[in-house]
């Protein structure tokens, strides 16, 4: 297994507490890790494995999240202030946030687990079919 491989399977699950809050990105700051963005979304899974997505969008019109990767960007306390609809989870504007753009493999995951839970699947079952792809 490659490092990028190994990179996107390191899924700990970060204490949920204020012992590990989650910092935004700062002008003059460092850029975080997407691998923040992969954990998180773990996070979510690991809260609610049988949650589903209500609707493909990442947000409802009052800026809730209704998907699995709408969750993630709340709890990592992004609050676009523009419509995200017509994007991929892979091609968000990650950098705008502070986040590094996903390598190639980190690409395929965060697809897979998007397309996974837009057709239905529990949230957990959407992580564990992107993590068979990368075996």
């Amino acid at each position: 297994m490659n490092s990028n491989t190994t990179a996107v399977l390191d899924g700990s699950i970060p204490s949920d507490s204020d012992d590990s809050p989650v910092v935004l990105f700062s002008e003059g700051g460092e850029m975080r890790k997407f691998q923040d963005v992969i954990s998180e979304m773990r996070r979510v899974a690991f809260h609610n494995p049988l949650g589903r997505n209500t609707a493909p969008e990442y947000t409802e019109d009052d800026g809730e999240p209704c998907c699995f990767v709408g969750h993630a960007l709340k709890r990592m306390g992004i609050s676009p202030n523009f419509k995200l609809n017509d994007y991929t989870a892979s091609a968000l504007p990650w950098e705008l946030w502070g986040i590094e753009r996903p390598n190639s493999y980190q690409q395929l995951w965060i697809t897979t687990v998007q397309s996974a839970a837009d057709n239905g699947n529990a949230w957990i079952i959407s992580i564990a079919t992107a993590d068979a792809l990368l075996i």
